[in-house]
């Protein structure tokens, strides 16, 4: 890239300002960010994450590699004018050239402060797509309600799934410039491991001879009743399957949802294990992943994740979900518990060679297109275009 050799010779990086809540481990925009800024290539580029709480261990791995970490030790949801004084403070003093936010709060916060924040360029990170708002608090509909007035101050929007840029769009967003850049899975990590087979004999439990793993947070977008619905038709198919659901949340939905499990008679079939924190062997115990969500979605980061492991996902027509699947799996529409029955049983139907084949491919085709290579080469291009250094 001829903009970064010129950069290199020249001493003077280019200095970018990391912009987000926290660095909680089990979110997805968070370790993608920390993928982007450990993935930066340093000769070129300076990072420099700003936080609002510190929080999550990706914080210690960045530290580990010379990144340096602000905290701005947010207090409360009111504690803004101190904030925004230690958040200008910041940027100014580092000399970003780039203030790149991610979701929410801190996409609100950087395009409010533009004019204060000197040369630097503001991009946003936006993630979903299609989201059901009324299903969620005031603080998330004002927030995206703010978004969108304010989508005309970055320089740059990113998102990480062509769905996420058509829903921003439909939404009213009025971006100066919006370009898709998709998640990159880190193949090197999340890649089948033979750590999967303890956890596979525990859920198991000598019970059945398959097991589909459901790994997704509790939350609406997931759709958890469409997956124990489509259980009971499964189940009424075939006697030799077995359930984990992997993920943590509030404690209500969990028990809504185990209500209703035990409402149709699947409950003996379903293991609940919570959040994880070796998901290698969380995709590696399964003989299949599956994605139930209705709606939200952009890059759902559990298909590429399953994929890279060696194991193919049947996933609702979410997002991206398709686009990432291609034919190493199966998309079925979103809630259509019988379509997604029906997907499963294909799938653990194939011949035992046939399957192993495509799991092989499909680990290739997840780091050919979507590994954390390309997508760090993607935004270094972006940042290069913004500030006229190609």
């Amino acid at each position: 890239m001829l903009g970064k050799t010129a950069i290199a010779a020249s001493n003077r990086k280019i200095k970018v300002v990391y912009l987000a809540r926290s660095l909680e481990a089990t979110g997805g925009a968070e370790q993608q960010l920390a993928r982007l800024v450990l993935g930066l290539d340093r000769s070129c580029f300076e990072p420099i994450v700003i936080l609002f709480y510190r929080v999550g261990e990706l914080i210690n791995q960045l530290e580990a590699k010379g990144v340096r970490v602000e905290v701005l030790d947010k207090r409360g949801r009111w504690d803004l004018v101190r904030q925004v004084f230690s958040l200008v403070r910041l940027v100014r003093h580092f000399g970003a050239d780039v203030v790149h936010s991610y979701l929410g709060p801190p996409n609100v916060a950087s395009a409010m402060l533009y004019s204060l924040l000197g040369k630097s360029k503001v991009v946003w990170g936006l993630r979903a797509s299609d989201m059901d708002l009324r299903l969620y608090d005031w603080t998330r509909r004002g927030t995206f309600a703010l978004e969108r007035m304010l989508s005309r101050i970055p320089d740059l929007i990113v998102v990480n799934s062509a769905a996420g840029g058509e829903y921003l769009l439909r939404a009213g967003f009025e971006p100066r410039r919006l370009e898709v850049i998709e998640n990159g899975i880190d193949t090197q990590t999340f890649r089948n491991t033979p750590r999967g087979i303890e956890l596979r004999e525990r859920w198991l439990s000598g019970q059945g001879r398959f097991l589909i793993g459901l790994i997704a947070r509790l939350d609406p977008m997931k759709d958890h009743e469409n997956f124990l619905h489509a259980v009971r038709i499964a189940s009424s198919m075939r006697s030799d399957v077995r359930f984990v659901c992997v993920g943590s949340g509030p404690s209500m939905l969990l028990a809504k949802y185990r209500t209703l499990a035990s409402s149709l008679g699947v409950d003996r079939l379903i293991t609940w294990v919570g959040e994880q924190q070796d998901m290698p062997a969380v995709y590696s115990a399964c003989d299949l992943t599956t994605l139930s969500s209705a709606f939200g979605e952009g890059f759902p980061n559990v298909v590429a994740e399953a994929l890279a492991c060696e194991r193919l996902s049947v996933s609702t027509n979410v997002g991206d979900a398709a686009a990432i699947l291609l034919t190493y799996g199966i998309v079925v529409p979103p809630r259509d518990p019988t379509a997604l029955a029906l997907a499963w049983h294909k799938i653990l139907d194939l011949d035992r060679s046939t399957k192993r084949n495509m799991e092989i491919r499909a680990r290739d085709h997840i780091r050919r297109q979507f590994g954390v290579e390309p997508m760090v080469d993607r935004t270094e291009r972006a940042y290069l275009n913004l500030l006229g250094r190609v």
